[in-house]
């Protein structure tokens, strides 16, 4: 009610959004673990290029978006002047964004250290296709809203595979019980979230403007951007692997770029993501050895009710990579904690509706239903945890878990002791945060979904 009944009619100014701030800091407890919470900027420092910079470093959800230049450097590429096709999945969410301001480009050096350009190619007034000059900070606060909208269409749509996915797994184990225990606790909150993504971010219902990716009062978008995600859905579930889902059918960079030793982006998310195959085979096994004959029938049940998903193309064929695919995008659904944050940065939220100074219902809701997406974290419920269910697992199943939550869990405290050192860290340490401990800053890279 704060939010929703006291915003609309304020002035777009730097303070305007600070008691939703506030307030979502208080309810979520993001302080409890921070060394020094005065100093720390739970909602950034307000320089939109670096915080732009860092969070394409380090977010799985944007770092899509970007693309290779041939001096080695990197772009974050919106909109081509010359006319050409959308080349990427992030171009071609993009054309659908209405409004003024998005068509905006931004050029990175190799290390993806500095912004060495950026262009815009619609003014703020509007008119179409004319080169206008601006700073770095408008660019980047567009150029953050644009990601905004494209890692929100993947997250959407993210919830609509877990739907699918958890509901065979559930249908396919209900004959055996060591099996079926674990499915019932990755569905926990999943048919729940599917409900909210039909009526509040992907709707049908033309009269639903304020949905937040298909409505035109909400991210600025429109009803054309659901074929798209609908490919976009299609082409995950043909090729369902760790490696299928995200190297293949989301990133645009060559493999030495990402991650490991050498890479450019996303170095402590790989650590996770390799962890994904090893993971699922080993827990894969475990099914199989407690009951051989019930796991060849719960997979080949698995296969049958996900080749019957309606419109829903799927090449799923075990459990193994049932198991795979669950970890990859619960590992990336994690990434959401931060990068949702920006819309409560005035200078990000503006660019719904850019050219009215005064903040209106629409953007209030679009605030409050971002703020409402990153509340509620479980204690425990983590990708590969070993205890989100009431009782232990089976014995085989309960070994994997453990040896894998324990692995996870070094590298994410190991990593947040380094990352409260680091320099940035109360500046940025709410983007890098990602990958600590559950509930460090209200983090938490869970197993499915949040509730």
């Amino acid at each position: 009610p704060l939010i929703l009944g006291t915003l609309p009619g304020k002035p777009k100014t730097e303070g305007s959004l600070e008691a939703a701030r506030n307030i979502a800091i208080r309810l979520n407890k993001y302080a409890v673990d921070i060394p020094d919470p005065q100093a720390y900027k739970f909602f950034g420092n307000g320089e939109m290029g670096p915080i732009l910079r860092m969070l394409l470093k380090t977010n799985p959800f944007f770092a899509p978006a970007l693309t290779e230049l041939p001096d080695g450097g990197f772009e974050l590429k919106t909109f081509d002047p010359e006319g050409g096709p959308s080349a990427t999945l992030y171009q071609t969410i993009l054309s659908t964004l209405n409004g003024v301001g998005h068509r905006v480009n931004i050029q990175f050096d190799k290390d993806m250290e500095s912004i060495t350009n950026w262009e815009m190619y619609d003014d703020v007034q509007g008119n179409d296709m004319k080169k206008c000059d601006v700073d770095l900070n408008t660019a980047s606060s567009s150029a953050i809203y644009n990601c905004f909208f494209f890692a929100s269409c993947i997250h959407a749509t993210i919830h609509v595979l877990h739907y699918l996915y958890t509901a065979a797994f559930q249908a396919a184990s209900e004959d055996f019980p060591e099996m079926n225990q674990w499915a019932n606790d990755y569905a926990k909150n999943i048919p729940w979230k599917y409900q909210q993504v039909g009526k509040l971010l992907l709707t049908a219902d033309p009269q639903n403007q304020l949905a937040i990716i298909t409505g035109g009062s909400g991210l600025g978008s429109s009803d054309f951007v659901r074929p798209i995600l609908k490919k976009m859905l299609q082409s995950w579930g043909m090729k369902p692997t760790a490696e299928g889902f995200y190297m293949e059918n989301m990133m645009n960079l060559p493999k030495d770029k990402v991650g490991g030793k050498n890479g450019v982006v996303l170095e402590e998310f790989m650590k996770h993501y390799e962890l994904v195959s090893p993971f699922a085979k080993e827990a894969s096994d475990a099914l199989k050895k407690i009951n051989p004959k019930k796991f060849a029938a719960a997979e080949k049940k698995l296969g049958r009710y996900l080749s019957r998903c309606g419109e829903f193309t799927s090449s799923l064929s075990t459990i193994e990579q049932w198991i795979e695919m669950m970890a990859v995008t619960g590992a990336m659904h994690g990434g959401t904690l931060s990068y949702t944050r920006t819309m409560a940065m005035p200078e990000v939220l503006r660019w719904r509706n850019f050219v009215s100074p005064a903040w209106d219902f629409p953007d209030a809701f679009l605030l409050f239903s971002a703020l409402g997406t990153i509340v509620g974290v479980d204690d425990d419920r983590h990708v590969m945890t070993d205890c989100d269910s009431g009782s232990p697992y089976a014995d085989l199943l309960q070994d994997v878990l453990e040896k894998y939550n324990n692995k996870t869990t070094r590298m994410k405290r190991e990593y947040q002791e380094k990352l409260v050192k680091e320099k940035d860290f109360n500046d940025y340490g709410w983007i890098k945060s990602d990958y600590c401990l559950d509930d460090f800053d209200g983090k938490q890279l869970t197993i499915a979904t949040y509730v």
